[in-house]
């Protein structure tokens, strides 16, 4: 009966009343609703086995995933994520610790500023001091 208006759970409902009177075949009782006869045999499976509760919407999803990384692989894949980035992090810090700007003191030349990431003061420094 999918023209009317009722709630997936009322139409099981009749739907397994409606079987155990026995009045219909189960062909003529999954036409009457609008259902596979799969449909019809799962439902009344589930109702047998688990009662009303098994008349319930259950969840799609699936109860295990053949292809999930193992969990050992997402944990060392992690750890050696770490490690990158903690090197990533030295490399861009020995690039930073001598960066060369034009002077703002007025003496010619280039100036280092030297930024020393153990102790972060910024100390200025050239080549002929």
């Amino acid at each position: 009966m999918p023209w009317r208006k009722t709630a997936p759970m009322d139409q099981r409902t009749q739907f397994i009343a409606d079987f155990l009177r026995d009045a219909l075949s189960l062909t003529e009782l999954c036409a009457l609703y609008g259902v596979a006869r799969k449909t019809g045999y799962k439902w009344i499976d589930r109702y047998l086995r688990l009662g009303p509760a098994g008349l319930e919407e259950h969840s799609r999803r699936p109860h295990r995933a053949p292809n999930q990384t193992a969990d050992e692989i997402v944990a060392a894949t992690a750890r050696e994520n770490e490690v990158r980035a903690a090197c990533v992090q030295l490399h861009l810090a020995g690039k930073l610790a001598r960066i060369e700007r034009p002077r703002t003191d007025g003496k010619k030349g280039r100036a280092t500023i030297i930024y020393d990431y153990a102790d972060p003061t910024l100390r200025v420094g050239g080549p002929s001091e």
